[in-house]
């Protein structure tokens, strides 16, 4: 996760007007000196004290914008060190965190962000343990079939993992119940089946769930009719001991918390409930050329041409990207029945221009209704 990539359209456009003023501000100070040079060596002219004057001017003006403009390009990298600050933040020793909010403050932009990024971490970390135990290979095999120690399962199981990320075509060490492309790959699709210990997950991972009451309801034990084929109680022994049988991670979100499976509830270490999400920094020039734009736009109505509406959409891509996102939460830590609520409001900085996609309204077509006719009555 490369923070100036994800910051290099920000930083430049907030930095494009102060480079110009300075080039301006310079030119006008070339003059000035010329000016005075002028004075110095041919004695005193009016035409030569007027362009003085109005160089001086110019120049103070400049400086004044150049210092309003100065004040934004400097909160950029204010910002930037608070999105530092997040990755600095994100506790590989949480093993399991839980997302909760209404509808719209960010609980999959996160999710999605965090899953990223100790994927990232995850991976380095897997390859780091194969490379340190590769010269202990041979031992760990004789120990084991002399049955001295298992430490060879470990290895092996490290060794499978590599194997299957390197081969699949998924991002390494992410598997998602939801789809997103980050570095060009996929998410490896986590179903209720690898709950269940029907399907096994590779090493070092880390476990998106999207909306987890749909996957792992709070109703599992009483639906009498799914108790059975459901496996409640190897859902419940993986979720209470995943981190011994895979070194893995979870990151959980919901907008109903209460309503997902109480054996999950149980483990999570972190309940953060997002409050609010508001856009830090956005590109205000950009958003009212946009709206000029999409003015004529209405105006031409059905004579828009193909050309015009392509702008917009690279114009519409290029706001998005520019700036940041603040997420404002109440954290609560320790698992139901242990929990400890912090009253304070916290906040985190993640940066708009973000190396992963998804579609935040991925789940259109499970609407029941979509193929009905629009009707009044």
């Amino acid at each position: 996760m490369d923070i100036k990539r994800m910051t290099r359209k920000t930083i430049i456009y907030y930095g494009i007007p102060l480079a110009v003023v300075a080039v301006v501000i310079g030119i006008c100070a070339q003059s000035l000196f010329w000016t005075v040079y002028g004075l110095i060596k041919n004695g005193f002219s009016p035409a030569l004290l007027v362009v003085q004057v109005l160089s001086v001017l110019a120049a103070v003006l400049l400086v004044f914008y150049f210092i309003k403009r100065l004040v934004p390009f400097c909160k950029v990298f204010y910002y930037i060190k608070k999105v530092n600050d997040f990755h600095y933040s994100v506790n590989m020793s949480n093993r399991c965190l839980m997302l909760d909010g209404a509808p719209g403050t960010g609980k999959t932009f996160s999710s999605i962000y965090l899953a990223c990024y100790q994927s990232v971490l995850l991976w380095e970390e897997l390859i780091t343990q194969y490379l340190l135990h590769m010269p202990y290979a041979a031992r760990y095999l004789d120990e084991y079939e002399r049955g001295v120690s298992d430490i060879w399962i470990a290895y092996k199981a490290v060794f499978d993992s590599i194997v299957f990320y390197n081969e699949n075509g998924y991002i390494p060490c992410c598997y998602s119940n939801i789809k997103f492309i980050f570095q060009g790959k996929e998410p490896i699709p986590l179903t209720l089946a690898h709950f269940q210990q029907r399907k096994r997950f590779a090493e070092y991972n880390v476990k998106l769930c999207d909306e987890m009451a749909e996957l792992l309801p709070n109703t599992m034990r009483t639906n009498n009719g799914f108790k059975d084929t459901l496996n409640v109680n190897d859902i419940n022994n993986y979720l209470s001991m995943f981190r011994q049988y895979d070194e893995g991670h979870m990151i959980l979100n919901d907008q109903r918390g209460t309503e997902v499976f109480k054996g999950a509830r149980s483990v999570f270490n972190v309940t953060d409930y997002l409050i609010e999400q508001v856009s830090v920094m956005p590109p205000r020039f950009l958003k009212r050329l946009y709206a000029f734009i999409i003015g004529r736009l209405k105006r031409k109505g059905v004579n828009t041409s193909r050309k015009l509406s392509d702008f917009l959409f690279r114009l519409d891509a290029l706001i998005k990207d520019i700036g940041f996102r603040r997420f404002y939460y109440v954290r609560t830590v320790g698992a139901e029945g242990r929990m400890k609520n912090d009253k304070e409001i916290h906040s985190y900085v993640l940066p708009c221009d973000v190396p992963f996609e998804y579609d935040d309204r991925a789940r259109r077509n499970e609407y029941k209704a979509k193929d009905l006719p629009l009707e009044t009555h």
